[in-house]
């Protein structure tokens, strides 16, 4: 599992294993300093395919460098390919074209005087965003559209929450953000002014503008529409959702009433609306849009109301609005937690053959755990599950495993008349809480690693008779 949290390197563990652990090596002739290569070992990509709330989502169709792979429900794995640079394409109907480029490449290591050739194994997670679209119309009754920007997909059908399987609630918030797009009704005069503003032969009914729910930052200026959330705006903000406006031809209404504009109502829950910061790009960079914006296409900003952001604008040209939040991570703390297992106890007059031990650990993985409610809580985790290029969460559930004593399946431990067998681990933990920065949102990562475990027995004490042969 990818490394949820990358802050910190930890030695501790490191150090645990190393005086727990004893290392054997059987060399052969010391005198044959000769390294032998094994023939070249090519590289694997695997990938997993979601949406942009982390839901697997199923048929899309996966391209690697132009040729078609196969895709197993929601991943796809492509074994035995060259050093290089791969394009994943993935498209999906509905969804909006993705692309990532990943590049691969073998590494060198030396085990016991042998030069070993090591493929690399690639795990990705691509996300796709909804190809959502309304067009809006202009004509004397005027138009309005709406599009949903962000809509939680929590529960995955089976009553557990994605992503939030832990939440001590386990309730989905299914929060949203529905963007409006209006434009006012015209009377005739304003139609012919406004027909005149159109390049000769386009008549009103002709001129329109899509509304686009926008996947990632740069997405209105470039081809890539992949879901980026962790891209940077001004002030250390995390874009986590967005859209574009784009005309077929740009037009300021300067030329019609001063009345005339289009209104953007964004429509957004009060704890996400008290954190957020509203962005605009006209293609030359992201700048903040605040109550006191005006000019340059903008006449007027409305924040007043408690779930509402109104954008008044007098100029329609390709532009793209963005949504972001300021997020912070406390640094991670390390714990070993410890168990101990059984025991096992032989109560009869005779050695048993022990094959295996049960104890009970829990899986690496995550816990995720919501410390507050409300909507922003549900956006913070999926902006830094994608950050972290995670999708649907592996829980660190609680789980039966067993130790094995034997060899192939043959053997096993002898333990004695009367002596006890136990299984003694421990388990790494990193924490970490991340929280909305002027924000009472936060929840709690807790990512469990591998699990150590060794046995150790106590078994009766020989009683000395005194004889010679005891």
């Amino acid at each position: 599992m990818k490394k949820f949290f990358n802050k910190f390197s930890v030695l501790a563990l490191g150090c645990v294993m190393a005086m727990m652990a004893t290392a054997c090596h059987t060399g052969g002739d010391d005198g044959d300093s000769t390294s032998k290569v094994t023939p070249a070992v090519k590289n694997t990509l695997r990938g997993t395919i979601v949406d942009q709330d982390g839901a697997a989502l199923m048929g899309a169709t996966i391209k690697l460098n132009g040729k078609s792979v196969v895709v197993n429900g929601n991943t796809f794995e492509a074994t035995g390919l060259k050093n290089g640079n791969y394009v994943v394409q993935v498209t999906a109907t509905g969804y909006k074209k993705a692309e990532e480029t990943v590049t691969l490449s073998t590494s060198t290591k030396v085990v016991e005087g042998e030069t070993v050739v090591v493929g690399q194994d690639v795990a990705t997670v691509i996300y796709l965003t909804k190809d959502e679209k309304r067009t809006v119309n202009f004509g004397v009754g005027g138009d309005s559209e709406s599009i949903v920007l962000e809509t939680s997909k929590q529960n995955d059908g089976t009553g557990h929450i994605v992503g939030n399987t832990q939440d001590p609630n386990n309730q989905s918030l299914n929060s949203e953000i529905v963007v409006t797009a209006t434009v006012p009704a015209m009377s005739s005069s304003e139609v012919k002014t406004f027909e005149d503003l159109l390049p000769a032969g386009m008549k009103i009914d002709d001129f329109y503008f899509n509304l686009t729910n926008l996947g990632s930052l740069d997405e209105a200026t470039t081809t890539r529409s992949v879901v980026v959330a962790g891209d940077a705006l001004p002030g250390n903000f995390t874009f986590f959702t967005g859209m574009s406006l784009i005309p077929i031809v740009p037009i300021d209404f300067s030329a019609l009433a001063p009345a005339f504009t289009i209104n953007i109502a964004i429509a957004l829950p009060g704890d996400v609306k008290n954190v957020i910061k509203l962005y605009r790009n006209t293609g030359s960079g992201w700048n903040e849009i605040t109550s006191s914006t005006k000019g340059n296409g903008i006449s007027s900003v409305d924040f007043s109301a408690s779930n509402m952001i109104v954008v008044k604008l007098s100029k329609l040209e390709t532009m793209s609005f963005a949504l972001g939040v300021q997020i912070d991570q406390s640094n991670p703390t390390t714990n070993i937690e410890t168990f101990v297992s059984g025991p096992r106890v032989n109560s009869g007059a005779s050695p048993i053959v022990v094959k295996d031990l049960s104890y009970v650990a829990k899986a690496p993985g995550l816990v995720l755990t919501n410390l507050t409610q409300g909507a922003m809580v549900d956006y913070l985790r999926k902006i830094v599950l994608r950050y972290y290029s995670l999708q649907t969460i592996d829980e660190a559930k609680e789980v039966t495993l067993y130790y094995d004593f034997t060899t192939n399946g043959n053997g096993g431990y002898s333990l004695p008349a009367d002596g006890q067998l136990f299984l003694a681990g421990f388990q790494e933990v990193i924490s970490s809480v991340y929280s909305v920065v002027n924000g009472t949102s936060s929840f709690k990562a807790e990512e469990y690693g591998e699990v150590f475990v060794y046995p150790y027995a106590i078994i009766p004490t020989p009683v000395h008779g005194g004889g010679s042969n005891d």
